[in-house]
């Protein structure tokens, strides 16, 4: 910016010191009225053509983004849509078959594994009932039964 500043003033300095020079060559009349006009055009020509070769940013690289940047946005809002879609999804298996279990009068936490497939469908990967070893045949069978799990993805841990 510094170097456009000094362009301008001394491109306007040298074209202001030749116009006065002109001007004072030229005699009073009419012939004086249109070197005054000439050299305003020439001064000003010389304020403005150095402003003309300022770079400025392109308005592309300012507010337009290429696609792959897209995508990858696109990707990341997909991903952490997806887990919080897995997240809630799993929270609320796990609330309703606890509070099912307890109806029936088992003690018990679960933890559910899930995994969304690519036609985003949520599938149960693994439950995981912490609870003591003499229920665990009961819960086993009650989650298989209501929920339709199959057996090996009801896993046991012994709290």
């Amino acid at each position: 910016m510094n170097g456009i500043l000094r362009t301008i003033i001394i491109s306007v300095t040298i074209s202001s010191l030749l116009g006065s020079i002109v001007l004072s060559l030229v005699p009073n009349g009419i012939m004086k009225e249109i070197a005054k006009f000439t050299v305003g055009l020439f001064i000003a020509n010389a304020l403005f053509t150095p402003i003309t070769h300022i770079q400025f940013p392109s308005f592309q690289s300012i507010f337009i983004k290429n696609d792959a940047q897209i995508q990858e946005e696109i990707q990341n809002a997909k991903r952490q849509s997806n887990e919080l879609i897995l997240q809630t999804s799993s929270q609320n298996l796990c609330d309703n078959i606890c509070d099912n279990i307890r109806e029936q009068g088992y003690t018990c936490d679960i933890k559910a594994e899930l995994s969304i497939d690519e036609n985003n469908n949520i599938n149960i990967d693994s439950i995981y009932v912490y609870s003591d070893s003499s229920d665990y045949s009961e819960i086993s069978a009650f989650i298989e039964s209501n929920y339709s799990i199959a057996k090996e993805n009801i896993k046991y841990v012994e709290t």
